[in-house]
């Protein structure tokens, strides 16, 4: 993964997450997982404070529920599944909440959508964490990708590699500043993986 996808990231992000030195945003996902680089380079880079999730609140439910709000936290990045195991209740300075990784149903945004910012983030294994993003509010209908991050474009292609009309089905190809340069030493996984365009 390129510096310059990550850079990409922090500038698509920045003010669509409404992040600034006022946030205090959870660092709750597993550092092998893409997420975590997302939830620190945001912090950091925008200089909000990150608070990096205790083991306690990896049990989820009630205990992850109890950080969010003695910490103040303004912005979580969670898997659906996790974000579902938080009882309904107050979390006053909840601002921001992501999902993905996994899909979702309409019925979480309707649940946690209401005066909060509520994304959906959509990446591949062969780009910077983040290539889509979709926002949603209570009234919204169902559940999208989104559209490209800045820098980015997504193509949706047959098996011949040209791009199918709506609503066909095909293979989502991503193109611009968020994709990786390859896979380290795996040169047959690269030609696989990484076309030209």
């Amino acid at each position: 993964v390129k510096h310059r996808g990550l850079c990409n990231l922090v500038n698509s992000c920045q003010k669509k997450f409404s992040i600034n030195s006022e946030s205090r945003v959870l660092q709750f996902a597993s550092i092998s997982f893409d997420v975590a680089i997302s939830d620190i380079i945001l912090a950091l880079t925008n200089g909000a404070a990150l608070y990096l999730a205790n083991t306690e609140c990896t049990h989820l439910g009630e205990s992850l529920a109890t950080f969010i709000v003695e910490n103040a936290i303004t912005h979580i990045h969670l898997t659906p599944s996790t974000l579902a195991t938080l009882p309904s209740g107050k979390y006053p300075d909840l601002k921001c909440i992501i999902v993905g990784g996994e899909p979702f149903s309409i019925t979480l945004v309707e649940r946690w959508a209401n005066r909060r910012y509520f994304f959906n983030s959509y990446g591949a294994t062969e780009t910077s964490v983040t290539v889509a993003l979709a926002e949603f509010k209570t009234n919204s209908k169902q559940v999208l990708i989104g559209k490209p991050i800045n820098n980015t474009q997504i193509y949706v292609l047959d098996a011949n590699n040209k791009i199918v009309p709506n609503g066909v089905i095909g293979e989502m190809c991503v193109v611009g500043a968020s994709v990786a340069a390859g896979y380290w030493n795996q040169q047959k996984l690269t030609s696989e993986k990484f076309i030209d365009n």
